[in-house]
């Protein structure tokens, strides 16, 4: 799951700024990046998102789980770490930030 999940993320948005984007609640977006988080509501609605009807609430809970050590939200740094750094992006699509 969590592989499958990271290769989504990779394979759809273009950097890891606009993924964090695409994940972050819509009232924060307005905020600077070091001051916005991703909530597991958020990583739920995402991930269902991206990959509709693949993974059940409690298959993405266990992944936010591993990835996030059961904190309950996730900012830049973390979520940066999760997905890898921007040279593993695809940098030929455009993003999907925007249909969200």
């Amino acid at each position: 799951m969590l592989n499958e999940i990271q290769s989504v993320i990779l394979t759809n948005f273009g950097d890891v700024e606009s993924a964090f984007e695409y994940f972050v609640k819509k009232s924060e977006k307005g905020l600077p990046l070091h001051q916005r988080e991703i909530t597991e509501d958020n990583f739920q609605e995402a991930i269902k998102s991206l990959l509709p009807r693949r993974f059940s609430t409690s298959d993405i809970h266990k992944v936010w789980s591993q990835i996030t050590k059961s904190d309950n939200s996730m900012n830049f740094e973390a979520f940066s770490g999760f997905v890898g750094n921007n040279n593993t992006f695809r940098k030929d699509i455009s993003t999907l930030a925007s249909l969200r």
